[in-house]
């Protein structure tokens, strides 16, 4: 298996998402985006690896048929974002 050349277009964190319960309030953020070739033709199916900024693998994530792939519910902070599609 080959992996190919990822070219990640509209790729944010958005962490404004606020979370409130009866005793604190925690923050959490949002992690989105689309993975394009470099023709900026939609890549399904991509496999987008994110890690914490020290490398520490936390999840992985598949983009759907349009390319795009979301992940909620994260501690605002620092990600490494890795992608790969077999191929």
């Amino acid at each position: 298996m080959s992996v190919r050349a990822i070219v990640f277009c509209c790729m944010y964190v958005i962490s404004h998402t606020v979370i409130l319960t009866a005793q604190n309030q925690t923050m959490r953020g949002v992690i989105e985006g689309q993975v394009l070739d470099a023709q900026a033709l939609v890549l399904p199916g991509t496999v987008v690896n994110i890690s914490t900024n020290g490398g520490m693998s936390l999840l992985s994530v598949v983009s759907d048929e349009e390319g795009r792939f979301e992940h909620y519910d994260l501690i605002p902070g620092l990600y490494e974002l890795h992608a790969s599609l077999p191929g």
